[in-house]
């Protein structure tokens, strides 16, 4: 019998976890509304590339064929990362499953990291996050194969494949590369990093890439001051204490047992050894990202294979007495589902705006941001799909007072991309052509042979609008009590008489953070 006959056959539980996961994701799909940067990916979707300014393409060709089948409702881009969720739960069932672990450790490590409140969160909405975690496991589940010297070393190739739609969808995937790495060098699989399925599979990650690295090369390296400006000027510089201190609730603080005992069990227990790379992988990744003041969530994607470890070690100990393993059998998943409804309202809009607050002081927390912007009564990633209809109202209220002729020779700007694309996504006055923004990518789809007679923006200071136009006048307000207090009191301008070029002020909008 070789090793990888022994390991047990999934439990179909992992299959109704997934699937209760995402229907309980879709249950709130609708609830709060779209989320800002959702409107931006609409746009870039509507825009297809090799890259984008913040982010690599895969996600958002995705969007594209996705929507051109089913719309971009809110229910339509609350689907894919729903699924995706449910994905990464059976993920980590595969994981427990490849490290030996039975029925009881599978259902474990599927609803630990189903209910992870950083994994329900990124589920909530479209983004890269939700395929990023997926990736991640998908990688650790094909490095377990690969760590089995029985395994197939064509399993090589299906890694670089991973690898390179990975880092196509997020940039954060070259952490885990860099981490299994250095598991790698300290594991016997270290006789084949210059094998030539191993050089095959860097071969289809290298190829997948080259397109974008060739974009990036064209358009002058954009992501690169993208993420040098985020650093300075958006992102909040956290201490060690309170990186780690993020941590406990995004990977639930109930679970910090269960993944501490998985780290430790591939680090330094027989029982694991032969998965020690993983154990290797989140430390470097984990040391990585608190000396670079990373943001907290970035480290989310890492527990999964902790998760699963450590629900293999704790069934196992659980099973050594026939009468605790009975009971912890469906004490144990369910004890863990229990915590993980608990922390789910903070995640996904499961409550009302009013009962999250409520829910919030009961568990005496309160919304934390993870850059330098102000919080209101509710986290960003509640706040942020808050006002931008009643956005787009206000400003399309002042098109439609427009003459025909005046709308035809405006240009509507917006402060930033999110405005810009609720903007776009709930549409202007007949005959304006669609909104712009300098803020990141929009910045390269402003009409290049456009030169409009008055502007109308919303967003940006009266200061930086003055060094531009003649006139400046305000014409509305637009208020919107529940989102980020920075989306508030959004003064809308009118403004006429240019005192520089149409391309200079293009050029002067840009902004990349």
């Amino acid at each position: 019998m070789t090793t990888l006959d022994r390991r047990p056959p999934l439990s179909l539980l992992v299959w109704f976890v997934a699937v209760f996961l995402a229907a309980l994701l879709l249950s709130t799909a609708g609830r709060y509304g779209i989320f800002r940067d959702e409107y931006y990916y609409l746009m870039c979707a509507d825009h297809p590339a090799w890259g984008y300014v913040d982010h690599p393409p895969l996600a958002m060709v995705f969007l594209g064929l996705w929507k051109t089948v089913f719309g971009a409702s809110v229910l339509a881009l609350r689907i894919p990362p729903a699924l995706l969720v449910g994905a990464t739960s059976l993920g980590a069932g595969l994981l427990a499953r490849e490290m030996r672990g039975g029925a009881v450790a599978q259902v474990t490590s599927a609803v630990a990291v189903g209910f992870m409140p950083a994994l329900l969160a990124q589920g909530g909405f479209y983004s890269m996050n939700s395929f990023d975690v997926a990736f991640w496991v998908l990688i650790a589940w094909i490095v377990c194969r690969l760590l089995d010297p029985a395994a197939d070393r064509r399993w090589w190739w299906g890694a670089g494949l991973a690898v390179g739609l990975g880092l196509l969808n997020k940039y954060s995937v070259l952490f885990l590369v860099v981490g299994l790495g250095a598991g790698f060098v300290l594991s016997p699989l270290r006789r084949e990093l210059v094998s030539r399925q191993r050089l095959t599979g860097s071969l289809i990650a290298f190829l997948l890439l080259l397109p974008h690295g060739i974009w990036q090369i064209v358009n002058g390296w954009p992501t690169l001051e993208f993420i040098r400006n985020a650093r300075e000027h958006k992102i909040v510089a956290m201490s060690a204490g309170d990186f780690w201190n993020e941590q406990l609730l995004m990977a639930h603080p109930a679970y910090l047992p269960l993944w501490a005992i998985g780290l430790v069990g591939l680090l330094a227990l027989p029982r694991l050894r032969t998965w020690r790379p993983l154990g290797v992988a989140f430390v470097v990744v984990a040391a990585w990202l608190t000396l670079s003041h990373a943001k907290p969530y970035y480290l989310g994607t890492a527990y999964p294979m902790l998760l699963a470890a450590g629900s293999v070690l704790v069934t196992d100990w659980l099973s050594r007495h026939r009468l605790v393993a009975r009971v912890s059998a469906f004490a144990l998943p369910l004890l863990v589902a229990t915590a993980g409804l608990i922390v789910a309202p903070l995640a996904i809009p499961l409550l009302s705006p009013t009962g999250f607050v409520s829910w919030t002081q009961t568990l005496g927390l309160a919304p934390r941001n993870a850059e330098v912007s102000a919080v209101g009564a509710l986290p960003q990633h509640f706040a942020d799909r808050f006002g931008w209809e009643e956005l787009a109202q206000t400003v399309r209220g002042v098109t439609d007072g427009l003459t025909p002729g005046e709308r035809a020779a405006c240009l509507v700007l917006a402060g930033n991309y999110g405005e810009c694309g609720a903007l776009n996504y709930w549409g202007l006055s007949e005959g304006v052509r669609p909104a712009v923004s300098g803020h990141n990518s929009c910045h390269g789809w402003w009409p290049a042979d456009f030169a409009p007679d008055l502007l109308v923006a919303v967003g940006v200071p009266r200061s930086r609008l003055e060094e531009v136009f003649d006139s400046v006048e305000a014409v509305a307000v637009h208020r919107a009590g529940l989102a980020m207090p920075y989306e508030s009191e959004l003064t809308v301008w009118i403004c006429r008489g240019w005192k520089v070029t149409p391309a200079e002020a293009r050029e002067g909008a840009r902004f990349y953070i």
